[in-house]
């Protein structure tokens, strides 16, 4: 949905009401990572893949769905995490979410520049030679699949959340008997009540994945930033003027087509 204002058909069942304290606020704008990017983090990265208390997760991405996985994961208490990007502004943004999301502050965190093509040698170094129980793939590219198919452990798990336009090899002459699985798809929605307590309370950083906060009527300049593919220092983009409500207004977050009063736009993985 672009515009200002719209119809939301079944608004009762198909939204969430945002409390009236937070409106006009920070927090709003944070609700509208609820919408979609937490909860495909969450749904398709994490509980699609079996997460388990106590696991190993390595992140092949950290845009604006790879970053959602890693703060969503505080709640399985990791015991490490490992991220993989080639933006550094992405690695760095990693570690200071880690520094601010409730169960994740005591998890060490392996941010791998793979400028170089080296993350998958670090990886086995870091783990020795063992891999990673559970790989998400968030970046979309065959490479982001290969370096998931060379890094996860035997008996682990892939989960793809990456939105692939070029066909990729799984090579089974070298998998099949790694006991691995496998698993992709789009967002659920069912955590979309529970993440909203989240980031109310205060337990999930949503509001630090964004990175622009764009006027409606400039929403031409937001493509033209999403048309770049991947500025160094953005994540994700906020658009939407704020209109004026009365004394009887509520305001929504909408769970199918992201909110009644704000757009989002996500800006391109980085090619790894």
């Amino acid at each position: 949905m672009q515009g200002t204002h719209a119809r939301i058909p079944h608004a009762d069942y198909s939204t969430q009401t945002i409390p009236e304290e937070v409106w006009d606020t920070e927090v709003e704008d944070a609700l509208v990572m609820c919408s979609d990017i937490l909860p495909t983090g969450l749904e398709v990265g994490l509980i699609d893949g079996a997460i388990q208390l106590g696991m190993s997760i390595a992140i092949v991405g950290v845009g604006p769905v790879g970053l959602a996985s890693l703060i969503t994961s505080g709640s399985y208490q990791p015991r490490e995490l490992f991220v993989i990007d080639t933006n550094k502004h992405r690695l760095d943004t990693s570690l200071e979410l880690m520094n601010t999301t409730a169960g994740l502050t005591d998890v060490p965190l392996h941010a791998i520049d793979n400028t170089t093509g080296s993350a998958v040698e670090e990886v086995m170094s870091l783990t020795q030679g063992h891999g990673v129980d559970l790989v998400v793939e968030a970046i979309g590219v065959p490479a982001g699949w290969y370096i998931c198919q060379d890094i996860v452990k035997a008996g682990g798990h892939i989960a793809m959340l990456g939105v692939h336009g070029k066909s990729a090899t799984i090579n089974l002459e070298r998998m099949w008997h790694r006991n691995f699985r496998f698993s992709a798809g789009l967002v659920h929605g069912y955590t979309i009540p529970m993440l909203v307590d989240k980031v109310l309370n205060d337990e999930i950083p949503a509001q630090k994945l964004i990175s622009h906060r764009v006027p409606m009527s400039k929403v031409s300049h937001a493509y033209k930033l999403f048309s770049k593919r991947c500025p160094a220092s953005d994540t994700k983009g906020v658009t939407g003027e704020r209109p004026e409500l009365t004394s009887n207004s509520t305001k929504r977050i909408d769970i199918i087509r992201n909110s009644d009063l704000q757009i989002t736009f996500r800006l391109l993985n980085c090619y790894i």
